[in-house]
């Protein structure tokens, strides 16, 4: 014997319909955009050719002073593949440098 699926729906009221996709109201949008923003304004104020997450990794040095890579990827939530990309960019541009531990 075959079931048949029930909805269930309140009595007397009609199925609401979905509310119609607005890409300008999507935070993830919001957020895309506000990030270009952003990233204009920080290259137009930027008297060096540090990136956003250069520039982070550096005034984080400069808050806590010198810590291992790891634990700087780590407070300044980077992957550590990131970090490393970030870390030797900042090496050839002299901005950092290695010291024994």
């Amino acid at each position: 014997m075959r079931r048949e699926k029930l909805k269930i729906v309140a009595s007397g009221a009609a199925p609401a319909a979905p509310a119609p996709f607005v890409l300008d109201d999507q935070v993830g949008f919001q957020l895309r955009v506000a990030l270009q923003r952003m990233t204009a304004n920080f290259a137009a104020h930027m008297d060096e050719a540090l990136t956003p997450t250069q520039f982070a990794a550096l005034a984080k040095l400069y808050e806590v002073g010198p810590c291992s890579q790891n634990h700087l990827g780590r407070l300044i939530h980077l992957d550590a593949a990131t970090m490393v990309r970030s870390f030797y960019k900042s090496l050839s541009t002299a901005a950092v440098k290695l010291e024994a531990v």
